[in-house]
């Protein structure tokens, strides 16, 4: 199974980070920031760049920019993600 966890960075330095999200499955990269959702089929928007993902790691970093990260609007916390075939 192949799955991240998402930080941000904080205080602007890369070295310090903060998890933000676990078992991520897709991030979707919209005009203002960052879709992403995770194994359950929850989405959460994130105001925020990619700064570097480790694919070794299985980890995407952020960058620290201002914004709050919300639930999609059109997401329903039970709804489940389609699961891509393999990940079962």
């Amino acid at each position: 199974m192949c799955l991240a966890r998402v930080y941000r960075e904080a205080g602007g330095k890369p070295e310090l980070r903060n998890l933000l999200l676990c078992d991520v499955i897709r991030i979707e990269f919209q005009d203002n920031g960052l879709l992403i959702t995770d194994l359950v089929g929850e989405s959460r928007f994130v105001g925020a760049g990619v700064r570097s993902v480790d694919f070794m790691e299985g980890s995407v970093l952020l960058n620290a920019v201002e914004g709050s990260m919300r639930p999609r609007p059109d997401a329903h916390p039970t709804r489940k993600a389609a699961i891509p075939e393999g990940l079962e």
